[in-house]
């Protein structure tokens, strides 16, 4: 039997994906106090109904959030103002459903499919924060499903593989162990999102917002390298919702939820 030396790259890479899973666990966790219950189907609100819509507005909620939190921030009403043919969910994916690795499931069963069932036919998530991460795993997932994801100050990952990417050029130039470990789902994520730097890759439009003090603004920046810059909305600010709601008009006026000419 062929032993792998303590300090190769697939057993640093290893370490790093444990490290990875245990400091996601503390950020997303930490302070919450407990787990609330995931039950089936996942809770949501309809917020918003316009007659004759063909187009929902998913929304994701961050770390500690709730689904009625969109509609006190005003999120509805800038769908409302900005004159965006559409309806609004807001989906209770908390923790709890990252914790068990149901979310993408839940989604799925509990709102992308019932919203096609009722004839919808164009889907659009809205993440922000922990919300953000949700939203690529579902896209990176499930991709036919989507036609357009929108990320607000998302949560992609810790410094180890940010850094890495960084001296590798960015993005673009980065080039992940293949195959990658078993488990090691930020470099998969990250692999995925590389694919928005091909112009032939399939993948669902893509539009980033975040404040430019914020404290994921390292891989904000990451990413934001890797698109389109009219699909990048940064605007003044930390990790709270005043820029969250300016990022999201931005976007919603740049055409994110309407189908392209």
């Amino acid at each position: 039997m062929m032993h792998t030396p303590a300090g190769s790259s697939t057993e640093r890479y290893a370490r790093t994906s444990r490290m990875f899973l245990a400091t996601m666990a503390l950020a997303l966790f930490v302070g919450c106090g407990f787990f609330r219950p995931t039950p089936t189907p996942i809770r949501t609100v309809r917020a918003q109904q316009v007659p004759g819509a063909h187009t929902l507005i998913v929304f994701l909620p961050g770390r500690g959030g709730d689904p009625e939190d969109f509609q006190q921030q005003g999120f509805e009403q800038i769908v409302a103002e900005a004159g965006i043919h559409a309806d609004t969910i807001a989906v209770d994916a908390h923790l709890g459903y990252y914790r068990n690795r149901t979310v993408v499931t839940r989604l799925q069963e509990d709102v992308i499919r019932p919203a096609r069932a009722a004839g919808y036919d164009r889907i659009v998530l809205v993440g922000i924060s922990m919300g953000g991460l949700g939203a690529v795993l579902y896209a990176k997932q499930q991709p036919q499903d989507i036609a357009a994801v929108v990320l607000i100050a998302p949560f992609l990952g810790d410094k180890p593989v940010l850094e890495e990417i960084e001296r590798a050029g960015g993005l673009r130039s980065w080039i992940p162990l293949e195959p990658l470990p078993e488990g090691d789902y930020q470099r998969e994520l990250w692999q995925w999102l590389k694919g928005y730097t091909n112009p032939q890759a399939t993948r669902p439009p893509l539009y980033l917002g975040f404040g430019t003090e914020d404290r994921f603004a390292q891989s904000h920046r990451l990413l934001a390298a890797a698109l389109p810059s009219t699909q990048v909305f940064p605007a003044p600010g930390q990790h709270t919702w005043e820029p969250w709601r300016e990022v999201f008009r931005q976007i919603l006026m740049a055409g994110a939820t309407t189908p392209p000419k």
